[in-house]
């Protein structure tokens, strides 16, 4: 190990990139200037093997190098020392290759197996860089040689010398050469172009620029005659801060070039702007050799890009369907019998847009080719088109006239006489008074008037006359024509008749205000009405009484005998509600089953004013509650009512009210429904702790207050067989809250479904630790799962996934479903208990027989077990019923082969009586009460296994 790390030292202080390898290529060490070559830390390269697409390397010619001529292959393979291999090293933390020479040698032990590989890397990359610039300024001289009207030269920013060529002044307009002085030239340069001159170099030269440059720009002869020349020019040396120190280069004089560039650049600039204000372009088509041109404009009237190159079959193809068998037989007559053509098609440009096109084709044989002209008409085409519509418009369902600048009428057209009664004859030369209603005063026509001479027009509803006498009214727009001066000539009066507008007004008005399916006032009208109500309470004394009418089990009509006898029950209890009222009193449909009935003019004294409304709101449940028949069927369905006098000290806050007596209603259902209750403020307050709950509820969620307990199911002769799993909720502030408290609030909030999955979860965690625990390997445990759990789509992915990141044995796991889940889409949970069955999960069912209870698809059900209710056991010793209903379980469970438990079994006799009757599972205080899992574990110990009947 001493003689190893002494190695590694001596490796690391070497002025050379080192890599050590194992046998298996690894790197196993890597010095600083190995990792800098490789473009890795010394971290990074630590495990890497020789052959890591970290890396690649390539050969001198630049090609990828296969792995297995890689230097740690080649000496592996070889089993021989590697001397000067020249290789680049390419790597993405790289920004170009490192060139190296490479030195490496195996080492083996004393059984000849090899040990490690020792690579030492020679830094070349200058070398290379060198050899490669000294390649490219032979390759600059021998163009320069090669061309007579070029002049090279190389200028050293250091010494401020320059070497150029023998004809390098003269292209400079310089009469000799002569010392170097970098203002002549500059002095030389054309002012406009000075300032490119030096910032091209400057550019070059910078820190950070491109090694290249080149760039056009003239120079002044002392003849005053301008020349251009082009000037190609390379960094060929830069200091160590990265500035240009040396440039070299050429100069070509360009002055013939850029003349006639500049003469065909004026043509065609002037050609294209003609073109382009005429929106015409000119084509050619050679016979010959098939190759088409076309004129920039051309290009810019199809869209296309001027660089593309078009063919006839290219642009026939640009041509709608209509327009594209015209044009191909044109084009192919005139080149094959020169019949010239002049047509006005359709195009649909490379953009989308459709164009109205002139197309124009001439032959000449002589010269074999086709030639002729484009023009875009689309702004003609438009223009006509608008002139027809403009003469359609004037004929159009809307009534015209135009006037003379003295308001006489003019010019009439057809729905003019149809809306007004008068024909042409009739009106022409009369003024439009003469469909005056006499609806407006004098002044309203002066104000008219005066808009459209300030404003140039005017717009809005007026009454008129037909020539019948009939009033009607109609939406007018009255327009002033201008002349070439800006002075009115003429005025334009539109109209339609909005008669039958005003009616649908009306009943959108009716709509927006009234329930479309009883036709009472909605919640929007209510508030209207309630606020005028307040108000007028208060001028007058007079007490105001809102009734929140909410009908019971209307949800089970709606499912049992359709929305349509739902619709018409909800009808038939609108007109219950209208006949238990007084004439003044409001009542709305809230929504739903849902109504609100508003009591105004109550007497001033509280007392009097709440005898009054709960008279009306006896009365009202007593209507309610009278049967309903409904297509040839008798339905009942009752009331709760809550009630609340209003404040008329706070008429701000109108939701309040409707809240307090929502709140009483609830009240009303709580009571047993069928009745009716009046607010008070302990109902605020307990709403206001319910709403503290669910805060509370989701904090504990988040911060993880639940935990569970475990109670015994015990069989009788064996002992302890399973478990309930019941959450428990530890408040820090309030302590144990029982789960009736809050259960029922995660209901109705949804907060349900992530407390149900973390009782799940934790069930499934425990059942897989107890699975290692030989006494408790075999114990069930019960779940109780809620409806809105069960309802989820996914919820048997979720179980399913639960035991699957567990590692839960399904088999003893137990989902306990309620009777009262079975009521609604029991086909979808029977769907998915059988999924989930077919997973080994088992199922019981709660509460058998304290709700729903349907044999027929009770026997459909995938279920294991049935589960007495505690309400049955409790009593089972002196109510006949309970002992009744305990014995039909018990059989029933028997005759489907299902298991049956008792729960809440608290005394031995209750115990005994239920073994007489055939159940032998109990859960209840007899044996324990739900108990935290430490606990539980330890009551587990030291249980008595073997419980014998008497």
């Amino acid at each position: 190990m001493n003689t190893q790390y002494s190695q590694l030292e001596l490796l690391r202080c070497l002025n050379l990139a080192v890599v050590v390898h194992a046998p298996d290529t690894r790197i196993i060490y890597s010095n600083i200037l190995a990792c800098e070559l490789l473009g890795l830390t010394e971290e990074q390269m630590q495990g890497k093997k020789g052959i890591d697409p970290a890396w690649n390397f390539i050969t001198e010619q630049g090609i990828v190098m296969p792995l297995a001529d890689y230097p740690v292959n080649r000496i592996i393979s070889s089993r021989q020392r590697l001397k000067n291999l020249v290789v680049g090293i390419v790597s993405p933390h790289l920004i170009e290759p490192n060139w190296v020479s490479v030195d490496g040698f195996p080492e083996f032990d004393l059984n000849g197996e090899l040990t490690q590989i020792i690579i030492n890397f020679y830094d070349v990359t200058n070398l290379k860089k060198a050899q490669e610039q000294l390649r490219q300024s032979e390759e600059l001289l021998r163009l320069s040689s090669e061309l007579a009207n070029v002049a090279a030269w190389e200028r050293d920013l250091v010494t401020g010398t320059m070497t150029r060529s023998s004809n390098h002044d003269k292209l400079y307009g310089l009469s000799e050469l002569g010392t170097y002085d970098i203002d002549n030239f500059i002095n030389a340069t054309h002012p406009e172009d000075r300032e490119k001159f030096t910032l091209f170099i400057d550019n070059a030269i910078a820190q950070g620029g491109a090694d290249q440059y080149k760039f056009d720009f003239r120079i002044h002869y002392p003849d005053q005659s301008i020349h251009w020349l082009n000037v190609v020019g390379q960094v060929i040396a830069r200091d160590e801060n990265g500035v240009g120190t040396k440039l070299r280069g050429f100069i070509t004089d360009i002055t013939d070039r850029k003349q006639a560039e500049l003469a065909v650049q004026k043509s065609q600039k002037l050609l294209a702007e003609t073109e382009q204000i005429g929106k015409v372009g000119g084509w050619e088509f050679n016979i010959d050799s098939g190759k088409q041109t076309w004129t920039e404009e051309v290009f810019h009237i199809h869209e296309l890009d001027p660089d593309s190159d078009p063919s006839i079959a290219i642009g026939i193809n640009f041509y709608t369907p209509t327009s594209k068998p015209i044009i191909a037989l044109a084009v192919d007559r005139i080149i094959k019998y020169g019949e010239q053509f002049d047509l006005e098609l359709e195009i649909i440009t490379a953009k989308g847009n459709l164009r109205n096109v002139h197309a124009i084709g001439r032959a000449d044989f002589e010269n074999r080719r086709v030639y002729g002209f484009f023009q875009d008409i689309t702004d003609r085409k438009q223009a006509e088109v608008q002139l027809r519509i403009a003469a359609t418009a004037f004929e159009s369902q809307q009534g015209m006239m135009v006037t003379d600048i003295n308001k006489s009428i003019i010019s009439v057209n057809k729905a003019f006489t149809k809306i007004t009664g008068y024909s042409p004859e009739q009106a022409i030369g009369q003024t439009p008074s003469l469909l005056q209603s006499g609806r407006h005063e004098a002044d309203f026509y002066q104000s008219l008037w005066a808009s459209v001479e300030a404003d140039g027009s005017w717009q809005g509803e007026i009454w008129n006359r037909r020539q019948n006498g009939e009033i009607y009214p109609e939406i007018l727009s009255i327009t002033a024509v201008k002349n070439d001066e800006g002075q009115t000539s003429h005025y334009v009066g539109v109209f339609s008749d909005i008669s039958a507008r005003k009616a649908i007004e009306e009943k959108v008005e009716h709509l927006a205000f009234y329930d479309s399916l009883t036709g009472l006032p909605n919640r929007l009208l209510l508030i209207d009405r309630m606020q005028q109500a307040l108000s007028s309470s208060v001028r007058s004394g007079a007490q105001t009484a809102l009734l929140f009418v909410d009908l019971d089990e209307f949800k089970n009509i709606n499912d049992t005998a359709g929305h349509p006898i739902g619709d018409k029950l909800l009808q038939m209890v609108a007109k219950r509600l209208e006949s238990s009222v007084r004439e003044g009193d409001t009542i709305a449909r809230w929504g739903g089953d849902e109504f609100v009935v508003l009591l105004e003019g109550l007497n001033s004294s509280t007392e009097e004013a709440a005898s009054q409304a709960a008279s009306i709101g006896e009365k009202i449940l007593s209507l309610l509650a009278q049967n309903y028949r409904l297509d040839g069927f008798e339905h009942q369905c009752t009331a709760s009512i809550g009630v609340t006098l209003v404040d008329t000290k706070n008429l701000q806050n109108i939701d309040n009210c409707l809240q307090q007596a929502d709140l009483a209603m609830y009240q009303a259902k709580g009571a047993g429904k069928n009745t009716l209750r009046f607010f008070e403020p302990q109902m605020q307050a307990s709403m206001s702790a319910r709403v503290a709950l669910q805060t509370d509820l989701r904090q504990a969620i988040y911060l993880q207050q639940f935990s569970l307990h475990y109670q015994a199911q015990v069989a009788e002769g064996i002992g302890i067989v399973g478990v309930e799993a019941l959450i428990r909720w530890t408040h820090p502030e309030h302590g144990f809250i029982p789960p009736a408290n809050f259960i029922h609030i995660a209901e109705e909030t949804g907060l349900i479904l992530p407390i149900g999955s973390w009782v799940l979860e934790t069930a499934c965690s425990q059942l897989a630790s107890w699975a290692n625990i030989p006494v408790m390997a075999d114990l069930s445990i019960s779940v109780n799962v809620s409806a809105r759990q069960f309802m989820q789509v996914d919820w048997v992915d979720q179980v399913l996934a639960i035991i699957k990141n567990t590692g839960a044995n399904p088999n003893l796991l137990k989902l306990e479903l309620t009777e009262s889940m079975l009521a609604q889409n029991t086909e979808d949970i029977i769907s998915k208990m059988t999924l989930l069955k077919a997973h080994g999960i088992g199922f019981s069912l709660d509460d058998f027989g304290t709700g729903y209870s349907s044999l027929s698809y009770l026997k459909l059900l995938p279920m294991d077990q049935l589960k007495i209710d505690s309400s049955f056991v409790r009593d089972i010793l002196i109510d006949p019923n309970d002992s009744a209903i305990a014995q039909m379980v018990i059989g029933l469970a028997k005759n489907l082969g299902l298991t049956v438990i008792a729960e809440g079994v608290e005394t031995e006799a209750q115990r005994h009586a239920l073994s007489k009757l055939g159940c032998y599972e109990y859960q209840g205080y007899l044996y324990s009460k739900p108990l935290p899992l430490r606990e539980f574990e330890a009551f587990l110990n030291h249980f008595e296994k073997n419980v014998s009947p008497e």
